[in-house]
């Protein structure tokens, strides 16, 4: 398939190529191996590559607050364990796209009550996070509550919620 853009940089060029032009994601998750022919008078070089193709939301691998009980005067804090993948190929091994942002949500499992950063910038993220109750009195009631951990990687995928169960 011949590139379907070229632009001349400062000694170099940037080419462009949609394939197939109607399909927008074509490849199976993974490593998809790629080659390249560039070709100037009679001579010809190729260049071969590889892309990996992410379509794996992030994975939350625990969700945990170190009490079941809390008064209204209280944080909740949360320990989280989070991993993106990829692919489920080994050779995918520690390569993502990226976790973008961490929320934490109410009772219904839609209040966002917090949105944060990733405290790394890899394929996983570790931490601790405090919730205030009084910050969040309108989704926490006196008796059991939960909150939910959700995760988006760099891709927009979002991960599947995690509850934390706790009382009030």
């Amino acid at each position: 398939t011949p590139f379907s853009e070229c632009t001349a940089l400062t000694e170099v060029y940037e080419c462009k190529v949609k394939w197939p032009s109607t399909n927008p994601h074509p490849f199976d998750s993974g490593i998809q191996p790629y080659e390249v022919t560039f070709t100037e008078n009679d001579d010809s070089t190729k260049l071969e590559q590889y892309v990996i193709v992410d379509d794996i939301a992030p994975q939350i691998t625990s969700a945990t607050t170190a009490k079941s009980l809390y008064s209204r005067d209280e944080e909740i804090t949360i320990d989280y364990d989070i991993t993106d993948y990829s692919c489920n190929d080994a050779a995918c091994s520690d390569k993502c796209s990226g976790i973008k942002k961490i929320e934490f949500l109410g009772n219904d499992a839609t209040t966002v009550l917090k949105t944060i950063p990733p405290p790394t910038t890899g394929c996983n993220a570790k931490g601790r996070e405090t919730i205030g109750i009084t910050s969040t009195l309108s989704s926490l009631i006196d008796g059991d509550n939960s909150i939910y951990v959700r995760a988006t990687d760099n891709l927009d995928q979002v991960s599947d919620d995690e509850n934390v169960d706790f009382q009030i």
